[in-house]
């Protein structure tokens, strides 16, 4: 009976742990901003005159939950205007992955949504 208590003790401890341990972590939209390649993707479009930045939207596209605790993987989109009457927009686009026992994983995503339009 007093195994059964310890090891149930020990479960929860390493399910609790790691739940508490992933909700004292940033968002994703952090972890993008602080990627230097994310960042200077942003610089860039910045820099091409898309000063506003009008807005950063997440989604989750992924993930999967097993004993050690959950994994997930965003999509990061930042979005930038250009100032006047006639707005352009551009977007800088990252995924983030996230997974119970390393460091967030950021990637840039391609988005030539500009070539689709033309």
């Amino acid at each position: 009976m007093k195994m059964n208590k310890v090891a149930m003790f020990l479960c929860l401890t390493l399910v609790c742990g790691t739940a508490s341990a992933r909700s004292l972590r940033p968002g994703p939209e952090v972890y993008a901003k602080q990627d230097q390649v994310v960042s200077d993707a942003i610089t860039a479009v910045k820099n091409k005159g898309y000063a506003q930045e009008s807005g950063v939207t997440t989604a989750v596209i992924g993930g999967q939950c097993g004993f050690v605790g959950c994994s997930s993987t965003h999509l990061v989109v930042f979005t930038f205007r250009t100032g006047g009457s006639n707005t352009g927009t551009a977007s800088v686009v990252a995924k983030v992955t996230y997974t119970p026992l390393e460091e967030a994983k950021v990637q840039l995503v391609p988005s030539d949504l500009d070539r689709c339009i033309e």
